[in-house]
């Protein structure tokens, strides 16, 4: 059964948090066609840690979700186009769960775009609260890969592998039963994501 989000938010305007930088831009995309606005709060510290957003299609599925890219520039494991993905979150003293989903993968420019399930309103809560301001949300995921090693091993012994897709899809079907975890790691600040937070009201969360 769905839940809607109705979160009240205070913020603090203490020095400590101002003294922080604000690195969360929101935008809302409006589709006149399905009337729904695609809501979108992004993170961009110019580092590594950019590419994660909580997300939600109001109106369409409107269900709020993150949105989490990455680069992988590693050869040695060998990921399917589309797959299943965990997302552990984390802050400190507060809060630690996880939530599954998927991810899919662009192997040319080697980007991973995970995307997980409904979100669930304790971490919602916990990541627009006064507490949270001056603290961290540290994001995992998790999906699997075959290594190189194995799918030589595999090409020697199994003549079926002689084409393209014969090969994707043994990567696609092997790394759900014996394939290797990789994790991709995201620390960021959750100082200004409390404005943000009351434009999600209406979309459906979990828990």
């Amino acid at each position: 059964m769905k839940r809607i989000i109705s979160i009240i938010v205070i913020i603090l305007t203490s020095s400590s948090a101002l003294a922080n930088s604000d690195n969360w831009t929101y935008s809302e995309k409006v589709n006149h066609f399905e009337k729904s606005v695609f809501l979108d709060s992004m993170y961009d510290d110019a580092t590594e840690n950019s590419g994660f957003a909580v997300s939600c299609d109001k109106g369409g599925e409107n269900e709020i979700f993150a949105k989490f890219v990455a680069l992988k520039d590693e050869n040695y494991l060998l990921f399917s186009d589309l797959g299943f993905a965990t997302f552990d979150f984390v802050i400190d003293d507060i809060l630690d769960t996880s939530i599954s989903g998927f991810y899919t993968y662009e192997s040319d420019q080697k980007v991973f775009v995970g995307m997980s399930n409904k979100l669930p309103k304790n971490l919602l809560n916990a990541m627009a609260s006064p507490l949270s301001s001056n603290k961290q949300l540290h994001i995992r995921m998790t999906v699997n890969g075959m290594h190189l090693k194995a799918l030589k091993k595999a090409l020697a012994n199994d003549e079926s592998l002689n084409t393209d897709d014969a090969v994707i899809e043994w990567i696609k079907d092997n790394s759900m039963t014996q394939g290797i975890s990789h994790h991709f790691e995201k620390h960021i600040d959750l100082n200004g994501f409390n404005k943000h937070i009351e434009s999600y009201n209406g979309c459906a969360v979990s828990g």
